[in-house]
C-alpha cells in the first residue's frame, strides 16, 4: 500500500511542471496542490494512521465535466481498473463491476457524471463561476453534447449521487449476486495485512490461482486434482475443500466471519 501512495506524488508533481511549461497555470496550481496532500497522506502512513488514497482525484479526473460525455473517456477506465486491482489485490480476469465494489470506489462513468452534475451546479448557483448566466448557442450538429444542455442538475451531495446512480446501475446490469456485498463508498477496516485483504477479494469474486484456473491460463501443465484427492481444484471448491474442517460460503466471506478467517488462512499463499 506504501508503494501505491509514494508513486502518486511524483505523478502529480511531473504533470504540474507539464502544465507550467504549456502555459497552463491553473492546471499546473491544481496539480501542485494534489502533490502536496499526497505528501501530507505519506507522512500519515509513515505515523501508523490509515489513509484513504481513493479520495484522492486522479489526473484522468481534471477537468472531466467538459469532456465526460465524449465517445472516447471510456479509453481511459482501463488505467483506472488496474489501479483497482492494485487496491484490491484481485486478478486481471476479475469482473470490472465486481472489482470496484471490493476496491470500495464507484465506477468512472459515474464519477465523472456526478462531477458534471456538480460543475452544472455550481455553474447555475455561484456568480463567481465563468459561465454563470450564459446562454448556450443552439446546437446544429446531432453529435454535440453541449455541457449546459446535456447535465441534469444534482440535487444532493455528490457522495449520495454516486452511490445512487451506482445501485442503479447495478440493478439494471447485475454484476454478482453470490457476492452479497453492497455497493460502498468506503475503506475496509485496516486489520488484516495485504496477504489476507488480497487472498480474501479473490475468493469473494471467485477469480483466483486455483489448478483449474492456472492449468486454463496455460501455467499448469499437470494434474488439477486438490490436495484433498477428492475433485479438481476450482474456486467453488475452495470454499468447500475437505481440508478446511467446514464450508464456507459467500456470506461468510462477506462477513468475514470465523469460517471466512479459517478459510482465507488455509489458502494464503496458493490464490
Amino acid at each position: 500500500m506504501k508503494d501505491l501512495v509514494l508513486a502518486r506524488p511524483g505523478e502529480y508533481k511531473l504533470a504540474a511542471a507539464q502544465a507550467k511549461q504549456l502555459g497552463d497555470l491553473g492546471m499546473a496550481k491544481w496539480y501542485y496542490l494534489m502533490a502536496k496532500k499526497l505528501d501530507t497522506m505519506v507522512e500519515e502512513f509513515d505515523r501508523g494512521y490509515l489513509v484513504d488514497i481513493s479520495t484522492l482525484p486522479p489526473p484522468a479526473e481534471y477537468a472531466c465535466p467538459a469532456w465526460e460525455r465524449s465517445t472516447h473517456a471510456k479509453k481511459l477506465d482501463p488505467a483506472l481498473n488496474e489501479s483497482c486491482r492494485c487496491i484490491s489485490g484481485c486478478l486481471k480476469p476479475t469482473n470490472t463491476k465486481n472489482l470496484y465494489i471490493l476496491a470500495g470506489i464507484a465506477p468512472p462513468d459515474i464519477r465523472r457524471a456526478v462531477a458534471s452534475r456538480t460543475e452544472w451546479r455550481r455553474q447555475k448557483t455561484d456568480e463567481r463561476h465563468p459561465l454563470h448566466g450564459h446562454v448556450p448557442a443552439p446546437s446544429r450538429l446531432k453529435s454535440q453534447k453541449s455541457f449546459l444542455t446535456s447535465t441534469a442538475p444534482l440535487e444532493t451531495t455528490p457522495s449520495e449521487a454516486r452511490l445512487a446512480m451506482w445501485k442503479e446501475k447495478l440493478n439494471n446490469h447485475p454484476h454478482s449476486p453470490t457476492m452479497h456485498i453492497p455497493a460502498a463508498e468506503s475503506l475496509p477496516p485496516g486489520d488484516n495485512n495485504w496477504a489476507k485483504w488480497k487472498c480474501l477479494n479473490r475468493l469473494r469474486s471467485g477469480v483466483g490461482r486455483s489448478r483449474e484456473a492456472l492449468s486454463r491460463w496455460g501455467y499448469l501443465s499437470g494434474p488439477t486434482t486438490c490436495d484433498c484427492g477428492t475433485e479438481p481444484q476450482t474456486m467453488e471448491h475452495l470454499l468447500r475443500c475437505p481440508l478446511l474442517g467446514g464450508p464456507c460460503t459467500a456470506k461468510d466471506l462477506a462477513l468475514y466471519n470465523t469460517k471466512a478467517q479459517q478459510c482465507t488462512n488455509h489458502w494464503l499463499d496458493i490464490i
